[in-house]
């Protein structure tokens, strides 16, 4: 059962302005400005909840059009999933029913105002997304931290039962994208994205995670044929066309071709190498980055079992580096080499552009950061810091590796664990 409230508020603009409420002197948060709206009715969508809100408060009707963004805020009395919504006013003047003041503000004039505490990353997306944040805090230099979740989980109904249990227990999808936010992270890697996947679908889980204020990463696959990106990778063009107008750039993880059967590891390689260097002719009109993984030893024929195949199957071009996978790095260098203590080779961790960070259980990969797990993180990201590293701190757990603990406060345990490593480290 959920344990949070469903909060929804409109951001309204005239004439390059936004509407502001002020707060009644005799209620909570008095006197502070904020986004019309309220909290959602049972059996009441937040749609319907915002529609209804505008008609009390202001007497007014609006259309929303489209999430802008969703924030998970704690007061100290209750906890609630902001949602808020782009919506048109379509009928009648704002009147003052409710509130003690209303205000049209462009977004210079955002930080002349008192706000309630849930609305700041909701006014510095407005900010930023207006070109008006001031220099210093636009070019903050701040640690990326991100985790990954497997596209079906988006659906519930496709979502396996282990799945669908940690959704439960975070109140859903929207919530828990809200939540990890709230804890620090900033962004989401949608983990197994097929070349045949549907492309609307994919666009559909990115703009969920943009509304949640986080930014998307992608982990891919090699395609059968070798192509460029644009003709063999059609599920990803949806995403990409419209991340240009929330991100830089798309970072996309992949692994080398492999086979259980075929023996030819050279032509693997250099297969992966061709494949790579067309991609990346391609990187800066598409809008992605490319990161080559390293590999559990699995036994498989496989060039990226080593940080040194990876690194053998990578071009100079700017467009491509390494990502560095904790867990399957520690896996073979307990099990299948024996020098636990080794670190990989300083190139590989000088190209790093991504990681995959999770923890080993009964050699077994993918668990949380929990009682029984290991993983020499402290000391693998500070020698990511050491060499500049500036890529995602990026979270890869699998939800059915969570044996008899909470799905939530294991995914919440690990993120406060890596977050720690790389703040205090």
């Amino acid at each position: 059962m959920k344990d949070y409230v469903d909060v929804a508020a409109a951001l309204i603009w005239r004439d390059g302005k936004f509407l502001i409420c002020q707060r009644p002197a005799h209620k909570s948060n008095a006197l502070l400005w904020e986004f019309v709206g309220g909290k959602a009715e049972p059996g009441e969508t937040p749609e319907e909840a915002l529609v209804r809100e505008c008609r009390e408060e202001l007497d007014v009707t609006v259309v929303p059009t489209k999430v802008f963004m969703r924030v998970m805020h704690t007061y100290p009395d209750i906890k609630v999933l902001l949602t808020l919504f782009d919506a048109d006013l379509v009928e009648g003047t704002p009147k003052m029913l409710e509130h003690n003041d209303l205000r049209w503000i462009t977004p210079e004039e955002i930080e002349e105002y008192r706000f309630c505490p849930a609305d700041k990353d909701i006014l510095r997306e407005i900010r930023a997304r207006a070109g008006c944040l001031a220099k210093e805090e636009g070019e903050k230099t701040m640690y990326k931290f991100g985790m990954s979740i497997v596209p079906r989980v988006f659906d519930c109904d496709a979502a396996k039962e282990f799945e669908k249990k940690m959704l439960e227990e975070f109140g859903g999808m929207d919530a828990m994208l809200a939540e990890v936010k709230s804890l620090g992270l900033t962004h989401i890697e949608l983990r197994g994205v097929d070349p045949d996947d549907d492309a609307t679908e994919i666009l559909a889980m990115a703009e969920r995670i943009w509304a949640a204020g986080l930014t998307v990463t992608v982990h891919g696959s090699l395609t059968e044929t070798i192509g460029r990106f644009a003709e063999v990778y059609p599920s990803l063009l949806l995403l990409l066309q419209a991340a240009k107008s929330h991100q830089e750039f798309v970072n996309i993880t992949v692994h080398a071709y492999s086979s259980d059967e075929d023996t030819d590891v050279a032509k693997f390689s250099a297969d992966t190498a061709q494949i790579l260097a067309l991609w990346a002719e391609d990187a800066a009109e598409l809008g992605y980055r490319l990161t080559l993984e390293n590999n559990r030893d699995k036994e498989a024929h496989d060039p990226g079992n080593s940080c040194e195949g990876v690194l053998a199957m990578l071009s100079p071009h700017d467009a491509i580096g390494t990502c560095f996978d904790f867990g399957h790095y520690y896996y073979n260098m307990c099990f299948k080499k024996g020098t636990p203590d080794l670190l990989p080779p300083q190139e590989f961790l000088q190209r790093a552009r991504h990681t995959h960070i999770h923890a080993l259980y009964e050699k077994k990969t993918h668990f949380p950061f929990v009682a029984e797990t290991v993983m020499p993180l402290e000391r693998y990201i500070s020698t990511l810091k050491a060499v500049g590293y500036d890529g995602v701190y990026n979270l890869e757990i699998n939800a059915e590796r969570f044996k008899n603990v909470s799905y939530r406060d294991s995914v919440v345990a690990s993120i406060k664990a890596i977050r720690e490593a790389v703040l205090n480290g």
